[in-house]
């Protein structure tokens, strides 16, 4: 080796002069190519297996997702409701003696007509309605348990009038979905006991 060629030696960095020297792997675009006798066949279904994979994988992510938003936006809802039913219990006992008051007033006047206790009256059932609280509706028809509670019978003698209602006793009311107090109705009932104009 002449003189030359072994000071460009010794003044060589010896990383480039071995980059492979510390064990490193080394990044040869060459070394990342597919062998030579690799068949497109090959690297086609592998990278097709591949993309299978990462599909796969993405949906099951959003599957989880979104069962994850469905139980947040389920449980959102059911917190709502409790608050609101929690607050409205609270002012239970207040709505129920204005409740009182209201079958006062109507009784006061469906006997005198006083055109003030009915603005009084519309003035208390506007309150009740901003909370939530109205009056179920009344009409004649068939009895329903549910919204109705049968306080008094009234005996007919035609069939097909046996289970109508005869009249309204006492207005019934609810907060939002929530039977606060049943109608207090009167129940027409078949009887065969003889009308007293026939006797």
């Amino acid at each position: 080796m002449t003189e030359h060629e072994s000071t460009a030696v010794e003044g060589a960095d010896p990383t480039t002069a071995n980059p492979a020297a510390d064990g490193s792997a080394i990044d040869d675009p060459a070394s990342m190519a597919p062998a030579p006798d690799a068949s497109p066949e090959v690297g086609i279904r592998s990278l097709a297996d591949r993309l299978d994979e990462l599909t796969a994988k993405f949906d099951r992510r959003i599957a989880t997702d979104t069962a994850h938003r469905k139980g947040l936006e389920a449980l959102n809802l059911q917190l709502a409701w409790t608050r609101d039913q929690a607050e409205a219990r609270s002012v239970f006992p207040l709505i129920r003696q204005l409740l009182l008051i209201l079958d006062r007033l109507d009784q006061h006047i469906g006997a005198t007509g006083d055109a003030f206790a009915d603005s009084v009256r519309e003035e208390i059932l506007g309150c009740l309605r901003m909370h939530g609280v109205t009056r179920l509706p009344w009409a004649q028809g068939t009895f329903d348990a549910v919204y109705q509670e049968a306080v008094a019978v009234v005996p007919v003698h035609e069939a097909e009038r046996s289970g109508q209602l005869h009249g309204l006793i006492r207005h019934g009311y609810r907060h939002d979905n929530l039977l606060l107090r049943p109608q207090a109705v009167e129940v027409c009932r078949m009887t065969t006991q003889p009308a007293e104009s026939d006797i």
